[in-house]
């Protein structure tokens, strides 16, 4: 099943915090037992995958992700394996489904990661059941795709953004639970900043978040309301303050950092990027920068921060999509870098088929692309990782090569030319020069050689009357013609 909606409509929380509860309390029958697991795709889906298995399964990491990338039959497989081991059936949760469109870009990892879905579900005796969420603005990428389309159109349900009522239990109910209540019309006066949003339910949660860290003898209070710019103001101005702390090479620091936490599209909205701290401690900052910008975000709930499933290092995410929307700033950072941004995407892309491909060669970009990449390269206000610089210079590396290599070739054929043209000249140059001897030969032979004009008579044609053939005989000089030759006199 796939739940779709806007971003920020709740997707995640009714999955999360309402599905999966459902389930476990018996909802269905012998759903109390199901074992539960969830991921979200990442740049990695298939170690995404593994990662989540292995929270039940046994086994190393390592080991699961291979088997359920060796081929289609890989998560099915898995799946059984689990069902059997623990005589129960096998709930994956897929997040955020739209990663594996605006993250992953190598189409054949999505191509292989999408077919296993398939041939898990599609398996009648199967006992592994999935659910995904997607935003709507994504939601044209699974249906355009024939096997996938099908299975999405069968069985999803629509969320739409939650009516005051709803927006009135999200708010009350939670407080209630922590023993929190909210000062009189408060609540209503949260729901009216949010209805018209988008995003509402992120932004409400991050400013109750505050309001409760902030409650006064366990009450939310409207001064701490206006203190933090409402609920369309409260992440912007958050963000702000935070940044406002930082000193001007920590703020270039934070500028960047934000830059790599976005995937700009230009076919669909930004979203949300997760990356390893190793990634941006290879931007070349001062490790001090780093950790102060981390940190300053990190503690204002901006930013939070997991486990790699790959490297088990630390990954930085931002934690309310919506900051990408309500955040001036960042969003006048990703506006005037957009371009590039979408570039950069693209260099990625080329830079994981070539690490895939095990760098060869090969796989390095044409020469039309790379003089893109290179003003990537040179752009001051985006800086590569150390990765990404390795594999712009050996493609640097590779096409001076290349021309190296073809201005070689023009200098040999070149050099063919002017030495068939040496032959030549000299081949003419022998010829003259044999001309000149055999004529210089000929007048040395005959002293009376003389080279002059004859005038002759011009040749007549008669026939004897004793029957012989005919004879060339001369008309007189009136006809003569000249003659220009070498006349051997005396003869």
């Amino acid at each position: 099943m796939t739940v779709v909606g806007p971003s920020g409509s709740g997707k995640s929380s009714l999955v999360r915090a309402g599905l999966v509860p459902e389930l476990a309390s018996g909802r269905l029958p012998g759903s109390s037992d199901w074992l539960t697991v969830t991921m979200v795709p990442g740049a990695h889906p298939f170690d995404e995958l593994a990662t989540a298995l292995g929270t039940i399964a046994s086994g190393s990491l390592g080991e699961l992700a291979a088997e359920l990338r060796s081929d289609v039959h890989g998560l099915l497989r898995v799946g059984k394996r689990l069902s059997q081991d623990f005589d129960t059936d096998v709930l994956l949760v897929i997040d955020q489904f739209e990663e594996l469109f605006s993250l992953v870009t190598d189409n054949k990892v999505r191509e292989a990661f999408i077919e296993s879905l398939l041939e898990a579900m599609d398996d009648p005796h199967g006992r592994l059941r999935i659910v995904a969420t997607i935003r709507a603005d994504f939601f044209d990428h699974p249906l355009s795709l024939d096997s996938l389309g099908k299975a999405v159109a069968s069985a999803h349900l629509a969320v739409a953004v939650p009516g005051p009522d709803q927006l009135l239990e999200a708010i009350e109910g939670p407080a209630a639970g922590a023993g929190l209540d909210l000062e009189a019309g408060l609540s209503h006066r949260i729901i009216s900043d949010v209805r018209d949003e988008p995003g509402a339910l992120p932004l409400m949660e991050f400013v109750l978040t505050d309001l409760a860290d902030h409650a006064d003898g366990g009450r939310m209070t409207w001064r701490r309301y206006d203190d933090v710019g409402w609920v369309t103001g409260a992440l912007s101005r958050r963000a702000d303050e935070v940044f406002s702390s930082l000193n001007e090479e920590d703020r270039h620091v934070a500028e960047q950092v934000f830059l790599r936490l976005v995937t700009v599209s230009d076919d669909a909205g930004d979203v949300r990027r997760r990356v390893r701290r190793s990634e941006l401690e290879s931007l070349g900052f001062d490790a001090g920068a780093l950790d102060r910008v981390l940190d300053a975000f990190g503690s204002a709930r901006l930013i939070t921060f997991d486990r790699d499933p790959i490297t088990r290092g630390t990954t930085v995410e931002v934690a309310h999509e919506a900051l990408l929307r309500e955040w001036d700033r960042l969003r006048s950072w990703i506006e005037q870098r957009r371009e590039a941004l979408v570039l950069r995407r693209r260099f990625t892309a080329s830079m994981e088929e070539w690490e895939a491909a095990g760098r060869s060669e090969g796989h390095l970009p044409s020469e039309g692309r790379l003089a893109q990449f290179e003003e990537l390269g040179a752009d001051p206000s985006i800086h590569l990782a150390a990765t990404e610089r390795a594999f712009l210079d050996a493609a640097l590396a590779e096409r001076d090569r290349r021309r190296s290599e073809r201005r070689r070739k023009r200098r040999a054929i070149l050099a063919g030319f002017a030495g068939a043209a040496v032959v030549a000249l000299v081949l003419a140059f022998t010829a003259w020069t044999q001309r000149n001897n055999w004529r210089y030969t000929c007048c040395s032979r005959r002293p009376t050689c003389i080279d002059r004009p004859v005038s002759l008579p011009m040749p007549t044609s008669r026939t004897r009357s004793t029957g012989q053939s005919p004879t060339i005989g001369w008309s007189g000089e009136s006809q003569a013609g000249v003659w220009s030759t070498f006349i051997p006199t005396g003869t």
